[in-house]
């Protein structure tokens, strides 16, 4: 038999039309193993990942080939649909469309050996003459058996709300199953039985942050759950890299009493907080000390003092706010990348202790000309973009690897080795301690 190619075609309804069906894809830059496959049937080859780069958006695009039992289109494209649809969603603008393929092709099955052969009862004469005739081209679809729990070493296994887990699981996922407070006992029953786990993923479970949080002192484990920042944005309180990814403007703007909820959220390297009305940056600076990355552009922050506070910072973006001291920044010896254009600042000299220095954007503000001279003085290779006709132009986004690869973090929730490289670097040349 012949190996059949299917194509999926994968693209937002608002781009092409509601004809053309949507399905999901991985999230961008991560990468995600096929989900379990129904034992004896499908067989995974190879996962291969490529990127497409269009000019607003970045698309991960992946190519699953899988070897099927089936010979039929219809069967493998329903089992590449539910693969698929597995992942986790694709995030991407209405414009993006990508095309995932996959080849599917028969699996030789396993002689039988004589033994089995001869204990396989024959059938009767009326059998044969009563079954109905079978169609190559349409054969009757086989039902998946459903997944069952990989046992432990011991054959162990414990049951949870109707499911089966092995005693040997590192990490146990209960998302989206509903648990009272009256249900906690049980679960930290479950999870004394467990010696291995090191992760409790309870998100969308239904329980208060301030419990979630008392179950993970007491379990002494990594407990995982969403919270909620403003009025429509949620993460994970394992989330590396978040963005608020503003697209429209209709949004109801976050405020400063928002971001107590990012105490749960001690990962985050990479936070992207623009286009809200944002006056206090205590509780990022109290909460986040690691952070690398911080977008707070089109706020309303005139206080830097806060920010002190980060001293691994390797990218900041201000512009547009009520900055008129930058002092605080002075001590922030790894940025790399900073933009504070459109604030009414004029002393430009506490950016002038960051050896690493790669681009300052100060356009619409008040720093004279000896001011950008210094600048440029004290870092002769850096880019020094003091005029233009917006906070971005000039190639402060498009076109700089940081950026690009930032873009993907907010999808794929990684940090990249565009920044990462800073972390060494600081560390090589002694500005870390």
């Amino acid at each position: 038999m012949k190996a059949s190619k299917f194509i999926v075609i994968a693209a937002a309804a608002a781009a092409i039309g509601a004809a053309i069906p949507t399905v999901a894809l991985m999230t961008f830059g991560s990468e995600k193993e096929l989900p379990a496959m129904p034992s004896g049937k499908y067989e995974p080859v190879a996962v291969t990942t490529t990127a497409a780069l269009p000019k607003e958006t970045t698309a991960a695009v992946t190519t699953y080939t899988t070897a099927a039992a089936s010979t039929t289109a219809a069967e493998a494209t329903a089992y590449t649909t539910a693969s698929l649809t597995a992942a986790a969603p694709v995030q991407t603008t209405a414009a993006a469309v990508t095309t995932v393929a996959v080849t599917a092709a028969p699996v030789t099955e396993a002689p039988r050996t004589a033994a089995a052969q001869v204990t396989e009862a024959p059938k009767t004469a009326a059998a044969q003459e009563t079954a109905a005739p079978q169609t190559e081209s349409k054969p009757a679809p086989e039902k998946k058996p459903a997944a069952q729990p990989v046992p432990a070493v011991d054959g162990s296994t414990v049951t949870y709300k109707g499911k089966q887990f092995s005693t040997d699981i590192a990490e146990l996922d209960l998302s989206g199953k509903k648990i009272s407070e009256a249900e906690l006992p049980e679960l930290k029953e479950i999870a004394a039985k467990l010696p291995n786990l090191q992760k409790l993923i309870l998100c969308d479970c239904g329980l208060s942050n301030e419990t979630l949080a008392n179950l993970q002192n007491e379990l002494g484990i990594r407990v995982v759950w969403r919270v909620k920042l403003g009025t429509q944005w949620s993460l994970r309180t394992d989330a590396v890299a978040f963005s608020v990814l503003i697209m429209n403007y209709k949004h109801v703007r976050m405020t400063s009493a928002d971001l107590e909820v990012l105490k749960y959220c001690p990962d985050l390297l990479a936070l992207d907080l623009g286009h809200q009305a944002i006056t206090d940056l205590s509780k990022i600076a109290e909460y986040l000390p690691n952070l690398r990355l911080l977008i707070l552009a089109d706020n309303q922050i005139s206080d830097l003092s806060p920010l002190a506070n980060l001293h691994h910072l390797h990218y900041l973006e201000l512009f547009v706010n009520r900055v008129t001291d930058l002092s605080p920044l002075s001590g922030l010896k790894e940025l790399v990348d900073v933009n504070i254009s459109y604030n009414p600042i004029s002393d430009i000299s506490p950016l002038l202790n960051a050896p690493m220095m790669q681009r300052v954007w100060l356009e619409h503000t008040n720093v004279s000309a000896d001011g950008v001279n210094q600048l440029r003085e004290t870092y002769p290779e850096a880019k020094i973009v003091n005029v233009g006709k917006g906070s971005v132009d000039q190639g402060w986004r498009w076109g700089n690897a940081r950026y690009e690869q930032m873009m993907q973090m907010w999808y794929g929730n990684f940090y990249g080795d565009e920044f990462r490289k800073y972390d060494d670097l600081a560390a090589e040349t002694g500005l870390r301690g």
